[in-house]
């Protein structure tokens, strides 16, 4: 495992689960081992709880594209007034993560294009999609995604199905159905949808069901209009052990935490996988 899922992940604010930050973990791997090759993407950082997982992945030439506005708003002010483009600096120094000028984009996602991207970090192999809730930025962020997917990548959005949020599922469905649209969902977990090109569908979804079955999660068939994917859950044993190790993170002092309460130097942070049959 990540070794950075022992411990530091916990101590990152964020919303990722540890369900889905093992997904991340497993998929990003089982990919490296099946040569697909690429870089890596999220939209919506916020502190970098997932993101890290991602810049951990890197394989030499990879890089690691971190877009989100890195300010506070009313959802996430910070109480000791700390942006999260602070935040964010701060837990890249403390895990020792470098990341390039052109892997940081400070803006809003719908300024962005895939050439762009591509400019940036090239072809991506793993897309996370968790900015704008709104409809209009949703369908925006999964174009945008998928324009500069690797062909054999993945793509994965956020708060798919979650009550609070309606406009992110409405946007994901509408934006699947529409015409020549190559990708299609092989996994959901309680909060989020992992897509595909179709052509490597059965080999993610296969993978995938190896890993939940062996970690004794739920797992289960549904289907959207008819396009069957594994729906997933995290087993109760390894909830009750991670809501454990959340707990002790959280009592950790808060400068373990890598939480000042003062502003910091704001300086840039110095087995055989078969392949998918032709």
């Amino acid at each position: 495992m990540n070794s950075y899922l022992r411990r530091d992940f916990f101590q990152v604010e964020g919303y990722t689960s540890v369900f889905d930050a093992r997904l991340f973990d497993f998929l990003l791997e089982m990919q490296s081992l099946a040569g697909i090759t690429g870089s890596t993407a999220e939209i919506g950082v916020h502190h970098g709880r997932s993101f890290f997982l991602l810049a951990r992945a890197r394989r030499a030439g990879e890089q690691a594209l971190a877009v989100d506005v890195f300010e506070d708003d009313a959802i996430y002010k910070d109480p000791l007034g700390l942006g999260r483009g602070v935040r964010f600096k701060q837990n890249c120094r403390r895990l020792g993560v470098t990341l390039a000028d052109n892997e940081i984009y400070a803006g809003l996602s719908t300024t962005l294009d895939a050439a762009e991207i591509e400019r940036r970090v090239g072809k991506v192999r793993f897309f996370s999609v968790d900015g704008g809730h709104r409809y209009d930025d949703v369908a925006y962020d999964m174009r945008l995604a998928a324009g500069a997917l690797h062909p054999r990548g993945i793509v994965v959005a956020d708060d798919f199905m979650n009550p609070q949020w309606p406009e992110v599922s409405l946007a994901i469905i509408d934006w699947l159905r529409e015409k020549d649209n190559p990708l299609c969902p092989f996994l959901s977990s309680t909060s989020k949808l992992y897509l595909c090109d179709r052509r490597d569908k059965l080999f993610y979804r296969a993978h995938a069901k190896q890993f939940l079955t062996g970690g004794r999660h739920l797992v289960r068939d549904t289907d959207l209009f008819d396009d069957s994917y594994l729906f997933s859950r995290q087993g109760m044993r390894d909830r009750l052990r991670y809501f454990a190790k959340e707990q002790i993170a959280l009592r950790l002092p808060r400068r373990q935490r890598g939480n000042p309460t003062t502003a910091p130097d704001l300086s840039p942070p110095a087995v055989t996988v078969p392949r998918r049959a032709a």
